[in-house]
């Protein structure tokens, strides 16, 4: 096993061009149910929380924190 100092010497392998799971679970629906949950995550109204759970129920176990990350992700785009 290689020292931690070893390990962090070499930077992280490059994540450009990841799709995190909510952005392959959203390709998967269709039309109308992925404007409605892109408007849902553009809607302050909807808190992280309740989307996470909205979409937990759709199927994908996410948490709060990934759709946090989600919402910052789409808003800066």
């Amino acid at each position: 096993m290689m020292a931690l100092k070893d390990v962090l010497k070499t930077p992280p392998a490059s994540t450009t061009g990841y799709r995190s799971r909510i952005e392959v679970w959203r390709d998967g629906l269709d039309d109308a149910d992925r404007k409605a949950f892109d408007a849902a995550v553009r809607n302050p109204q909807w808190t992280g929380a309740a989307l996470a759970r909205v979409v937990k129920a759709e199927g994908l176990n996410i948490g709060e924190s990934a759709m946090r990350d989600y919402r910052a992700k789409v808003s800066a785009t």
